[in-house]
């Protein structure tokens, strides 16, 4: 057997495990697994959406010619930070100590330059 078919056959064995883990597919929320095809590592994500949305989402990518999967991970980087961001400044307010808003903070250094 050649190379390519026995990394093909040891992918799709890979994703039969996934799949028998999963007792009840209804129930499944989100699955994950990792693979080393080409040159990056790549991880896979599988989620639950709502009908309408993910009617939306089969849509756009019919219209344009891109995949869902490309869609998803773009909506997902673009809003990663916003989220990470937000998470910060609510463990940054929980603290203690003075508060310095924005102007302020721009006064002062400008009058120290």
């Amino acid at each position: 057997m050649s190379q390519v078919l026995r990394a093909n056959a040891h992918r799709k064995l890979q994703f039969q495990a996934t799949v028998s883990l999963v007792a009840d597919p209804a129930r499944l929320l989100y699955m994950y697994s990792t693979s080393n095809i080409g040159k990056s590592d790549l991880t896979m994500l599988a989620l639950r959406l709502p009908l309408d949305i993910e009617k939306r989402l089969a849509a756009l990518a019919k219209k344009t010619g891109r995949s869902k999967s490309f869609y998803a991970r773009e909506a997902i980087l673009q809003h990663l930070e916003d989220i990470e961001d937000h998470y910060l400044a609510t463990k940054r307010l929980a603290r203690s100590g003075k508060r310095v808003s924005l102007e302020q903070l721009e006064g002062e250094l400008k009058d120290k330059s």
